[in-house]
C-alpha cells in the first residue's frame, strides 16, 4: 500500500482497534518508523512507558547473548542482560545530570568507573588504575605503583608506613639506580 506523497497518509500501520496508538507506524509523509507512536521524529521512533531496545546474537555462549539499550525518566543506558532478560550488568549509564558512569548505575560525578581503568594497550606500556593503586610501565613491567592507603602514600609500596613512603623496587638494590632524585636534568 503507497501513501499519498508529501501527507500523513501512513504507508503502513499494524495496531489494534480497540488501542488509539499503533504498534507500528510507517509515515507515509518521509519513510519514518515508529514503534508505540503516529507520529515518528525520526528515522527509528520508540515511545513507551519505559522503552527499551533489546539486541540478542542468537550464536552467542550462555548469558552473552542480550543487550539492551534502555530509558527511563532518570537515565539511558546500555547493559548486558541474562538469556532469561531479568539481570543484568550496567555498560554505560548517562544521567540527567550529563554523568556518565560505566559499570555502574548511579555516577556521581561526570565520569564514574567502577573496577580498573587501563590506558594504553597493556600495563606494561601504559597506566592502569586499580583498587587504589596508580601502576605505571615502562615498557617491560608494571615496576612503579603509586598506593593511597589511609591517607598514606606509597611509592613502589603498597603497605607504605608513613604519609609518604618511597620503596626501592625489587631487584635494583645495589644497582646504580637511584630510589630518589631531586633535581634538574637541564
Amino acid at each position: 500500500v503507497q501513501g499519498v506523497t508529501g501527507s500523513n497518509t501512513p504507508i503502513f500501520v499494524v495496531g489494534d482497534q480497540g488501542t488509539a496508538t499503533p504498534f507500528i507506524y510507517v509515515s507515509g509523509n518521509n519513510g519514518n518508523v515508529g514503534i508505540g507512536t503516529d507520529n515518528p521524529q525520526a528515522q527509528v521512533h520508540v515511545s513507551g512507558g519505559i522503552p527499551e531496545i533489546i539486541l540478542e546474537e542468537t550464536d552467542a555462549t550462555t548469558d552473552e547473548k542480550v543487550w539492551s539499550i534502555f530509558a527511563n525518566s532518570s537515565l539511558l543506558q546500555i547493559r548486558r542482560l541474562t538469556d532469561a532478560y531479568s539481570g543484568y550488568v550496567p555498560g554505560f549509564t548517562i544521567n540527567r545530570s550529563d554523568q556518565l558512569g560505566i559499570n555502574t548505575i548511579s555516577p556521581g560525578v561526570p565520569l564514574e568507573v567502577s573496577g580498573a581503568i587501563q590506558v594504553g594497550s597493556t600495563t606494561a606500556s601504559g597506566v592502569e588504575i586499580f583498587n587504589r593503586q596508580l601502576y605505571i610501565g615502562n615498557g617491560l613491567v608494571a615496576t612503579s605503583s603509586i598506593y593511597g592507603q589511609y591517607g598514606n602514600l606509597g611509592f613502589g609500596s603498597t603497605t607504605p608506613f608513613g604519609q609518604v613512603s618511597i620503596e626501592s623496587v625489587q631487584g635494583v638494590t645495589g644497582s646504580n639506580t637511584p630510589i630518589f632524585v631531586v633535581g634538574d636534568q637541564g
